[in-house]
């Protein structure tokens, strides 16, 4: 599906190799990151995990709230 609107939207836009190439690496950087992130998750306690998305979900509405959404 990927490949299909990259088709279509380079043939409308003017979009590169190096625009490809870019998102290539930037695919493979997000499948690569989800595996990793996926691994070291389920060796994370339950309770910890909640605290630690309470914790990050807190500290990002703070920094929303001082410099502006």
């Amino acid at each position: 599906m990927h490949i299909v609107k990259t088709a279509v939207y380079g043939s409308l836009t003017d979009l590169g190799w190096n625009d490809v190439l870019v998102g290539i690496a930037m695919g493979t950087a997000m499948v690569a990151g989800t595996f990793l992130a996926n691994s070291l998750i389920r060796n994370v306690e339950k309770g910890k995990f909640r605290k630690y998305v309470a914790v990050l979900l807190l500290l990002v509405g703070v920094y929303m709230a001082v410099h502006g959404a």
